[in-house]
């Protein structure tokens, strides 16, 4: 029998230098036995790269901190791109792919020295190598964690397992999900289907908690036509899927104003109901996401905002969080009002240049909250009052809640595979 080792490498935000080299991030492995979903997880330090040559260096006896090294610069460019933060490399950013890439060149040699006639692969996070025996694939797990232990770095129990080939090329909740037929011409058998198809769905996620389920689900539907009298009950069952697993939300945005921009009615009552759900719980759990993207739901679509919600947004210490509710309550969608103790006590010329400065900056040129002092800290600091005087703004209120008249903008979500792969 072979075996394969699967897995994910996590590339968070690896420490890049203290000895002034390039560090190395999280690895996997596949072949024979699989490391199903394998994820590394860093400790704080790790072997030094040097970044010239491409090649592992030992370690250096003491700390250097000269600029002419490569690593040193460019943890310092990091760094300053993240608040001053020294571990790992930030997310989103295509500098980052260039940053893991040279990182996991690192851990790929040592290794592919380590076992000679390895075979297997690696795409950016994602790795497999195989092997004849499952001894073979023991000690190869066994001495990626060595490796991965003179980096610092270790592999995440939760995320890491061995298994048989051969293996199933696809997750078994994808193949149930993707038979399940949508096809019917008729409203009455199409309404069938999807209460069947979305009940599936749930009890999926619940078995597989730890995937992708209810994204996957809500995606496929992305494009099927809807019969007008089943309209309410699939943008019902849509939300049913946002609000207990709010990562669907983009999902469920994506679908929905998609078809609103057709000329499908907007279903304010349950849109409400549900976004005004996802604000109250997360905000007070200070989960910043999800809050912020069912607020530009709300300015997207004109969806008021309850009292409930209001008084756990006030709460919540983000820039993002702050300038959407903001927004929301200026034009109207907090019938209540807001009064926020916390974001006012950030107008002030210090917070300019702390991690507030978005929300002290853009609140003051958009007339949404007064300087603490009376005097206007924008225009009393000589930078920000040339960015001001320029007419310079990073909030874009169109974007943000584009006029009634004008088509939704559709969320930028990543695609989901025919196998349930998030693809970016």
């Amino acid at each position: 029998m072979q075996y394969m080792i699967r897995g994910l490498v996590c590339l968070s935000r690896e420490r890049i230098s203290q000895h002034g080299q390039i560090l190395a991030p999280e690895k996997v492995k596949s072949g024979q036995v699989s490391l199903r979903s394998a994820k590394i997880v860093q400790s704080e330090q790790i072997a030094a790269l040097d970044p010239l040559s491409g090649l592992v260096a030992q370690r250096l006896p003491k700390r250097v901190r000269d600029n002419t090294l490569l690593g040193n610069r460019l943890d310092l460019l990091v760094r300053s791109a993240q608040d001053g933060q020294t571990v790992g490399i930030p997310i989103g950013p295509d500098t980052s792919l260039v940053l893991a890439e040279i990182l996991m060149q690192a851990c790929d040699k040592e290794l592919i020295n380590a076992i000679p006639g390895l075979r297997g692969h690696r795409y950016i996070d994602d790795c497999e190598l195989g092997f004849r025996s499952r001894t073979e694939a023991d000690e190869a797990f066994h001495r990626l964690e060595s490796i991965l232990a003179k980096y610092e770095l270790a592999l995440n129990p939760r995320k890491t397992k061995v298994i048989d080939l051969p293996a199933p090329l696809d997750s078994t909740w994808v193949a149930q999900l993707r038979r399940h037929p949508l096809d019917s011409a008729k409203a009455r058998s199409q309404l069938t289907e999807l209460i069947d198809y979305f009940t599936l769905a749930f009890y999926l996620a619940d078995i597989h908690s730890s995937q992708p389920v209810l994204q996957y689900a809500v995606a496929r539907v992305s494009g099927i036509k809807i019969d007008p009298s089943n309209w309410n009950i699939f943008c019902t069952l849509l939300l049913n899927c946002a609000v207990p697993e709010p990562a669907c939300l983009p999902y469920v945005l994506q679908t929905l104003i998609r078809r609103v921009n057709d000329g499908e009615p907007c279903p304010h009552a349950a849109l409400e109901q549900a976004l005004c759900t996802i604000i109250t719980e997360h905000a007070r759990l200070d989960h910043t996401s999800e809050v912020a993207w069912s607020l530009w739901a709300c300015l997207a679509l004109r969806i008021q905002i309850d009292s409930a919600s209001a008084t756990a947004l006030v709460e919540c210490d983000n820039s993002f969080v702050a300038l959407l509710t903001l927004h929301a309550n200026d034009i109207g969608l907090i019938p209540g009002g807001i009064v926020s103790t916390l974001w006012s006590s950030y107008m002030t010329a210090e917070a300019l240049y702390d991690e507030n400065w978005l929300l002290a900056y853009e609140a003051n040129i958009k007339g949404w909250l007064p300087s603490v002092h009376g005097a206007d800290h924008v225009n009393s600091d000589p930078r920000f009052s040339f960015l001001k005087s320029a007419g310079v703004s990073f909030y874009d209120l169109a974007a943000a809640a584009p006029p009634a008249t004008a088509p939704v903008p559709e969320p930028r979500v990543p695609s989901m595979s025919p196998t349930g792969i998030t693809q970016y």
